[in-house]
C-alpha cells in the first residue's frame, strides 16, 4: 500500500513538473512570436524579398537568442517530445554557426534537466522499452563511449538514454560529457539544415537529411559489433 503510494505521488510530480514545463513553453513561444511577427508575415509574402527577410530575421539580439535557447531546452526537456524542429529554427532564425552553438547549448540543458528530474523523483518502473535501453548501453565495454551514441541518435528518446545513463550509474561529470559530445552532430546537422532549407539550398537540406539517417546506421553497426564481440567472448 505503501509503495502504491509513492507510486502515485512520484506519478502527481511528474504531471506538475510538465504541466509547468509546458506552461514556460507557451509563455516563451508567445514572446518570440511577438518578436518575430513582423518577419513572419514578410516570409508569408509571395513577392518578399530574400536577402532583407534575412537580414531582418537575424538582427535579433542576445534576448531572443537566450528565448529561443530556453524554449528548445525546454521541448527538449519533455518525455517522448522531440524538440528538433526548434532546433532547425534555431539554423533558420540565426544562420548556421550560432544556431549550432544555440543547439548544443539547448540540448545539452534539456538533458541535465530530464537527468535531474529523473535523479530526484526517483524512478524504479521500467518498462520493456526501458530495459532494451538500459540492455544496449550496457553491451558497451566503454559505457562512456555508449551514452555517447546513444545521444547521438535522434531515433532515441533522450528520456531512455538519461534513464539509462542514471540505472547504469554512470557519474555526473561523465554523463554531462556524454550529453554534450552526443548532440553534437544533431545539432550541427538541424542548425544546417535549417539555414539552408531558409536560403532555399534544397538540396543541401537533403544531404543533412540523409547524414541524420547515416548516424542511426552508424549507431546500429556499432552495436552490432559490440553484441558479436560479447558473443564470442563468451
Amino acid at each position: 500500500m505503501e509503495k502504491e503510494k509513492m507510486v502515485q505521488k512520484r506519478k502527481a510530480i511528474i504531471r506538475v513538473l510538465i504541466i509547468v514545463d509546458v506552461m514556460l513553453i507557451i509563455i516563451v513561444a508567445s514572446i518570440l512570436i511577438k518578436d518575430y511577427y513582423p518577419e513572419l508575415i514578410r516570409l508569408l509574402d509571395k513577392r518578399k524579398d530574400t536577402q532583407l527577410l534575412t537580414a531582418t530575421f537575424r538582427n535579433h539580439g542576445p534576448r531572443d537568442i537566450f528565448l529561443l535557447i530556453l524554449l528548445t531546452s525546454l521541448m527538449g526537456a519533455i518525455p517522448g517530445i522531440s524538440n528538433s524542429i526548434f532546433c532547425v529554427f534555431n539554423g533558420i532564425l540565426f544562420g548556421s554557426w550560432l544556431g549550432f552553438i544555440m543547439n548544443v547549448v539547448a540540448n545539452s540543458l534539456g538533458n541535465i534537466i530530464i537527468a535531474f528530474v529523473i535523479k530526484k523523483v526517483n524512478l524504479k518502473n521500467k518498462t520493456a522499452k526501458l530495459g532494451n535501453v538500459i540492455q544496449d548501453l550496457s553491451r558497451f565495454n566503454n559505457k562512456t563511449i555508449g551514452l555517447t551514441l546513444g545521444y547521438m541518435i535522434p531515433i532515441i528518446p533522450s528520456f531512455l538514454v538519461n534513464y539509462a545513463a542514471l540505472k547504469l550509474n554512470i557519474n555526473s561529470r561523465k554523463r554531462i560529457f556524454s550529453t554534450i559530445i552526443g548532440v553534437i552532430p544533431a545539432s550541427f546537422l538541424y542548425a544546417f539544415g535549417g539555414d539552408f532549407i531558409f536560403k532555399g539550398k534544397s538540396q543541401n537540406a537533403v544531404i543533412v537529411i540523409s547524414c541524420v539517417m547515416v548516424l542511426a546506421l552508424l549507431y546500429y553497426f556499432i552495436y552490432r559489433k559490440h553484441k558479436q564481440h560479447e558473443q564470442l567472448t563468451r
